[in-house]
């Protein structure tokens, strides 16, 4: 089955697009008792000092750090940023939280998502809202800061995003990008950065700190779904959630797969 659908989202970004919403869509339904606040990989790093955490944002360390190396690309201190693809919501709160812009949005493409969040982080200058990456509700030059962890590679048209998110940026401003990618993807994407009119200032290649979290996190996310999911429906939980085993882990554990950190400037 996801042989399948792996198949047919090489091929069909649409596809991609709504398997993916539907997915965060049930995540909601599955997570009665609201534990879920971020959903990516995580980041493990052993020669890194260790980031500074309240002991309530303690468990999901590993998550956090993939925030933190990613929003530590510029100081966001002051500023007016944007998450996009704010999926439960964890990160832009934690940002908002630790990192003090001025204001925090996060946008996401699941309604639901979106609801839980503003219940979930009442935090203030964090606002959650309902929108869609590739035509994103905000005027133009609205933030100074663009994040997205984690997300683009669910979307149909990446360079519809990056055309987005360069709109919506004041002059000067910052995309901070961290997402995975085949090895066969990375020029198309470098070609769709290039085309947008970003300056790449920084790019770096997080795999292995990736992949050393992904099997602790996977663990904890295993325990979780299997409090929580049908069984059913599990193999699919397991297979979102890059469990070791499934065919995302092995793609980054074998190479196959790259997850790569960026940080772009628009002119």
């Amino acid at each position: 089955m996801f042989r399948v659908a792996n198949f047919i989202s090489t091929y069909s970004g649409g596809f991609r697009r709504a398997v993916n919403r539907e997915f965060y869509q049930y995540l909601d339904s599955v997570d009665s008792e609201r534990e879920v606040i971020f959903m990516n990989y995580g980041y493990v790093d052993a020669n890194a000092a260790p980031t500074p955490l309240t002991a309530a944002d303690e468990p999901n360390r590993r998550c956090i750090d993939l925030y933190h190396h990613v929003a530590s690309g510029i100081d966001l201190a002051g500023l007016d940023v944007l998450e996009v693809g704010s999926g439960r919501g964890g990160g832009a709160s934690y940002v908002k939280r630790y990192h003090q812009p001025k204001t925090m949005t996060g946008v996401d493409y699941s309604s639901k998502a979106v609801a839980f969040c503003r219940e979930k982080h009442q935090v203030e200058g964090l606002r959650y809202e309902h929108g869609d990456a590739e035509n994103l509700p905000f005027e133009d030059a609205s933030f100074d800061a663009v994040i997205n962890v984690e997300s683009s590679h669910c979307y149909a048209v990446m360079a519809r995003f990056l055309s987005e998110v360069n709109r919506v940026l004041r002059p000067g401003g910052h995309l901070l990008w961290a997402d995975l990618r085949s090895v066969s993807e990375v020029d198309d994407l470098r070609a769709d950065i290039a085309a947008t009119g970003f300056e790449v200032e920084k790019e770096e290649t997080i795999t292995p700190y990736v992949v050393n979290s992904m099997v602790p996190q996977g663990e904890t996310n295993r325990a979780l779904i299997d409090r929580r999911v049908p069984r059913l429906v599990r193999p699919i939980f397991y297979h979102f959630a890059g469990i070791e085993g499934t065919h995302i882990y092995n793609q980054l554990a074998t190479g196959a797969m790259t997850y790569l950190y960026m940080v772009l400037k628009k002119g």
